[in-house]
């Protein structure tokens, strides 16, 4: 996946759509560099089909019951690595999300001195038997190198909003 920008924060590495926000939660790009989302305001994490059937939902249970069907068309989010960087979501929404499984899980998988702003997350089922948050499923606190102080995450004029969020530890932003 190659992105405009250069990732400082200066000229961010910009995102303009879902496959590149998956490649960025997979660890598939550099996770200390600074990403801004540029030229979208939603993130449907679903077939185009689906978008109307998750924007009628109400309830968080109502998500629930729709995203932890079986669909074979609906993937599921998976998210690897430590984040270290800033992303800015400069206002927009990921709808949709949908995360079943055992490890540390949200829409990224671990924060360490991380910086989220400006981003929703609405409509998302999260279900795993690790740590689960819409925004992280881990942060820094847990990490094992605990011989000096971690660096502090930062999550900043952020929403999560009728989204189902289970885990060992679960929090609506950060999991632990």
């Amino acid at each position: 996946t190659t992105l405009s920008g250069s990732g400082t924060a200066e000229d961010p590495y910009l995102i303009t759509n879902a496959e590149e926000l998956a490649a960025l939660a997979q660890g598939k790009l550099n996770l200390t560099k600074h990403y801004k989302v540029s030229g979208v305001t939603s993130f449907y994490i679903v077939p185009d089909y689906y978008k109307d059937v998750i924007d009628s939902f109400a309830s968080a249970e109502e998500v629930r019951s729709f995203l932890s069907s079986d669909f074979d068309d609906i993937a599921r989010w998976t998210c690897s690595g430590t984040f270290e960087g800033v992303l800015d979501g400069n206002g927009a929404t990921v709808y949709g999300l949908s995360i079943s499984g055992t490890g540390v899980s949200g829409l990224l998988q671990t924060a360490k001195g991380a910086t989220v702003k400006n981003l929703g997350i609405e409509k998302s089922y999260i279900n795993t038997t690790g740590n689960a948050g819409a925004f992280f499923g881990q942060g820094n606190w847990n990490l094992p190198d605990t011989a000096a102080p971690s660096p502090k995450v930062t999550i900043q004029n952020c929403v999560v909003k009728n989204c189902y969020i289970v885990g060992a530890a679960r929090g609506a932003f950060i999991g632990n």
